[in-house]
């Protein structure tokens, strides 16, 4: 369990594609040991072209802060951080190209 004001890293699989916001900050979330966790990156970290790079799948170590949850938003690891130990293979399918014509 980790507790709000906590800091420290975590090892985990990126569980869902990175959302960014209005500001340029990105948003995703972390499978660890069962624990499904929101993080954020901030503009100013520097990191956010990283971040929004990431695919589900990917396993990474981050680290920060946690911020207490709040009525309106939920708690969140605010990232400092980030090492990629593992990338996911980013295939992307697409028809042939015809001999003929050079289309798709």
């Amino acid at each position: 369990n980790i507790k709000p004001y906590a800091s420290g890293k975590i090892t985990g699989i990126v569980y869902d594609f990175p959302k960014i916001v209005k500001g340029g900050h990105v948003f995703f979330s972390i499978l660890s040991n069962g624990l499904k966790l929101q993080c954020a990156v901030y503009k100013p970290t520097g990191i956010t072209l990283i971040a929004s790079s990431l695919m589900k799948g990917d396993k990474i170590c981050i680290g920060g802060g946690i911020r207490k949850a709040s009525k309106n938003y939920p708690r969140i690891l605010n990232v400092e951080f980030i090492k990629v130990i593992n990338l996911k293979k980013n295939i992307i399918k697409s028809n042939p190209v015809c001999k003929k014509c050079l289309k798709k």
